[in-house]
């Protein structure tokens, strides 16, 4: 599905529980993306996370990734906070989302870090995958060389695959953009 917001829509996938309350009485799972990744690059994970605990799980394309719009003007340095403070409370409002239990991979991770902060009142639990909770020369490092990677033709084709026309913007990110006080 997609959610409108000012800035474009949003690509939400849900994977809900067979059986029981169909996980209703369960605060739901919200999936954080990493500064590459989407909804599909989750693969299986989402599934499996939904069948063993029960518990529905969403995930979403942030705007600028995988089927959601294009960032107009791309990332402002601020935005893993903005995800937090601007785009969240839509996905909330939408599920209606009282609970929840947020999940980040990498600078997804931070993202969870935020919306756990934001909103501590309703956030039941925090897991964080690879996040980075500052920036150091040896992720800064590898943010430099994936770039240089992915100028190349046969990685740049891999982002395309999931990202389409976006890919070039997220090809050409600077690594201050990919840190959580960039």
């Amino acid at each position: 599905m997609w959610i409108p917001t000012p800035d474009g829509q949003i690509f939400v996938r849900v994977w809900n529980p067979v059986g029981g309350s169909g996980g209703k009485d369960k605060s739901p799972i919200v999936l954080f993306h990493d500064s590459l990744g989407c909804v599909d690059l989750w693969r299986s994970f989402p599934l499996s996370l939904c069948r063993r605990t029960g518990r529905k799980v969403i995930a979403y394309d942030r705007l600028g990734h995988g089927k959601s719009d294009a960032r107009g003007n791309g990332a402002s340095p601020n935005f893993i906070h903005e995800e937090a403070e601007k785009y969240f409370p839509i996905i909330r409002r939408q599920f209606a989302i009282r609970e929840f239990i947020a999940f980040g991979h990498s600078v997804g991770g931070a993202m969870a870090v935020c919306c756990a902060g934001q909103f501590a009142h309703a956030c039941v639990a925090l897991i964080t995958e690879s996040t980075q909770s500052f920036v150091e020369d040896l992720t800064t490092q590898g943010i430099i060389d994936a770039q240089k990677q992915f100028q190349k033709e046969e990685p740049f084709r891999r982002l395309r695959k999931y990202h389409g026309d976006k890919a070039a913007a997220l090809r050409n990110s600077t690594p201050a953009m990919d840190t959580p006080s960039g």
